[in-house]
């Protein structure tokens, strides 16, 4: 069988809660469930590529500008201590 968890009922505080467990010696799969995601979701549009690739044809791709911008690094702490 394809997929790698269950569903188990657990109780929190007297709720009944479902949850999807991983099994034994299985591994996740989560490129698997996007790929059979992404098959459906093209599927369902059913695009035309000929037309796409037609209305592209002329279109010239704009190389997208390089930021050299360092990357501000969090403190820890909670998100009020950063407010002034």
């Amino acid at each position: 069988m394809l997929t790698a968890e269950h569903c188990v009922t657990r109780f929190h505080e007297g709720v009944a809660r479902r949850e999807w467990v991983l099994k034994k010696g299985q591994r996740r799969n989560e490129a698997l469930d996007i790929f059979v995601y992404n098959f459906v979701e093209l599927k369902i549009l059913n695009p035309n590529f000929e037309v796409l690739e037609k209305n592209m044809a002329g279109v010239e791709v704009k190389s997208l500008k390089k930021v050299n911008k360092p990357y501000k690094i969090r403190q820890e702490g909670s998100f009020v201590s950063g407010i002034k």
